[in-house]
């Protein structure tokens, strides 16, 4: 920043601040994605935003309980296929080690238990499953042993030839 005296009347240099905000709309990728704002939540999760490495703007978190308290993300299929199932969070140590992820895949359900301690700010790879086109489900609960994190879910179809790989 330059200030010069090239002015009509008296020039005051006080003070110059940088604020990174983090408004820039989420990347757009080639297959089905979802936001933490785009889930169903029941029970009282919170917001926290500023995180290093969240997808989108904040992510939601809730302490540890007895899986009462969920996140549920529902993606469209657009094609039938196989497609890696990924989830995102943010890493830190007193995240939960047994984050339970169900994927809600055609003809059935799996739990995956992944640490959200490590990993943060990536696309961790729950499962390889076959969806039929149509809508289908992710949910995380609080049923772990510290806090856990509902971030963003993202579906990438593995049939054809590999997408690039997004930070």
């Amino acid at each position: 920043v330059v200030l010069s005296n090239n002015a009509n009347n008296y020039v005051i240099a006080d003070a110059i601040k940088f604020e990174l905000e983090n408004t820039a709309p989420a990347p757009v990728y080639p297959f089905p994605i979802a936001d933490n704002v785009d889930a169903d939540y029941v029970g009282g999760w919170r917001v926290a935003g500023g995180n290093a490495g969240q997808y989108g703007r904040d992510v939601y978190y809730i302490a540890k309980g007895t899986g009462e308290v969920t996140a549920t993300w529902t993606l469209a299929v657009p094609e039938a296929g196989n497609y890696d199932v990924y989830a995102r969070w943010t890493a830190h140590s007193n995240r939960a080690t047994n984050a339970p992820y169900t994927i809600n895949y055609e003809g059935g359900s799996e739990t995956v238990h992944k640490s959200q301690q490590i990993k943060g700010s990536l696309w961790n790879l729950l499962g390889t499953y076959y969806f039929g086109i149509g809508d289908y489900s992710v949910v995380v609960s609080n049923n772990v042993d510290g806090y856990v994190i509902a971030d963003a879910i993202r579906f990438e179809h593995v049939d054809d030839a590999p997408h690039p790989i997004y930070p």
